[in-house]
């Protein structure tokens, strides 16, 4: 499949369109800038970053938060799916860091394509304020993992919003990095995923450096 396929593919199932114009669809199409990273590739950083809305169009993204001993992964952006919507309508700065998880294309719509796509059609207005009210969601799901009572619970909070689908959620700088995201010590973190993995839920690969989630299930359970 090209990536012009691959292109009108996901525009013609991004919510964004749906019941729009084909006018709106046909702008987005002329307009997109598609572009290919490789595994481990910097997409977007806090200081580098145009203002477009990125679409996946194969592969997947990882959005991270930046520290100083290291970073916390957010979330992981799967095929389809859009990101960059902060850099938009006056976004001065980008606290994010999104990197390919592997190799991945992506689709890039201007803040200007962006801006003659709404002032086209009302629809697709009320689609992109719809989008905007599920990451508002999605911000407070992820305060909600932070402040949520066991550790065991939080940690299966986390990965399955980290799991784009294939089960394995990779950890490159170790299990670090997850502990801080969960607000959680790296001792009460290893205590949680040995309970999990007693279980029957996960199981830790150390040498890999990455989770398998056996029974999501069990974890959504929690």
């Amino acid at each position: 499949m090209t990536a012009n396929t691959q292109l009108k593919t996901a525009l013609e199932h991004l919510p964004l369109f749906r019941g729009t114009q084909p006018e709106c669809l046909l702008l987005a199409l002329q307009e997109a800038e598609i572009r290919e990273f490789h595994n481990g590739e910097t997409i977007l950083t806090p200081t580098g970053f145009p203002h477009s809305l990125g679409i996946v169009l194969s592969g997947s993204v990882v959005a991270a938060t930046r520290y100083s001993c290291g970073q916390t992964v957010l979330s992981v952006i799967a095929e389809g799916e859009l990101f960059g919507a902060a850099s938009l309508f006056g976004g001065e700065s980008y606290v994010t860091l999104l990197t390919a998880r592997k190799a991945t294309a992506a689709a890039f719509l201007s803040e200007e394509t962006i801006r003659k796509i709404l002032s086209l059609d009302s629809q697709a207005v009320l689609n992109y304020i719809t989008f905007l009210s599920g990451r508002i969601r999605f911000l407070n799901e992820r305060l909600a993992i932070l402040t949520s009572g066991s550790a065991e619970v939080r940690l299966a909070k986390n990965l399955l919003n980290l799991d784009d689908g294939s089960g394995i959620i990779p950890f490159p700088d170790g299990f670090r990095q997850l502990a801080a995201s969960l607000g959680i010590g790296r001792a009460s973190l290893y205590r949680a995923l040995d309970t999990l993995t007693a279980a029957g839920a996960l199981e830790r690969d150390e040498k890999e450096k990455c989770i398998r989630l056996l029974d999501p299930e069990y974890l959504k359970q929690l």
